[in-house]
């Protein structure tokens, strides 16, 4: 008996099971008692009533009756008015991000000397803190070359001031191909 009070992990299984014992003894004590009909003896000629074991043990002059602790489900009520609208929600996964082509066309096409092209998109005008990431569309042409040679490919934010024709609070874009009809992959992360 020495040897299994001296060996640490003999202790531990020990108590583990009488935590465990503790643990069911506690949750059978408390458990909910299953529902049984309350009986009782209804007197026939005084009105008494008398609380018994089964509807064998009333009398002659006694109508055994039952009830149960919870009755039957009643009919659901009308719809209440409806609460005022909760908090929002956390911003969810990806909601800052936002993806788009942009394609240089005659009316974007801006400039001191027409060589940028302003991006006109809701979730980057006038938010000089966006992080903007802008990649030319590269295909390739008969001649075996390059379509757009994305040489020099310049990102650059206006400002609050218009930069040459091109507007205010407005991202630009220069080099690789500048001719109408360029395309540019850009991904925008919002702070």
């Amino acid at each position: 008996m020495k040897r299994l009070t001296n060996n640490p992990v003999t202790v531990i299984c020990l108590l583990l099971c009488l935590c465990a014992a503790v643990l069911i003894a506690l949750v059978t004590a408390h458990a909910e008692p299953p529902v049984t009909p309350i009986q009782a003896c209804y007197n026939d000629t005084n009105g008494g009533l008398r609380r018994v074991n089964s509807p064998a043990d009333c009398k002659n002059h006694e109508t055994p009756i039952s009830w149960n602790t919870a009755g039957p489900a009643g009919a659901q009520g009308p719809a209440g008015a409806q609460g005022p609208a909760g908090p929002a929600g956390p911003t969810g996964p990806g909601a800052n991000i936002v993806t788009f082509r942009h394609t240089r066309t005659a009316a974007n096409t801006c400039g001191p000397f027409n060589n940028f092209s302003f991006i006109d998109q809701p979730s980057i005008n006038g938010n000089a803190g966006a992080l903007i990431f802008v990649t030319g569309i590269v295909g390739i042409n008969s001649a075996r070359s390059n379509t757009n040679p994305n040489s020099n490919l310049n990102l650059t934010y206006t400002g609050t001031m218009s930069f040459g024709t091109c507007p205010a609070g407005r991202w630009i874009v220069a080099g690789g191909d500048i001719a109408t009809g360029a395309q540019f992959n850009v991904l925008v992360v919002n702070p």
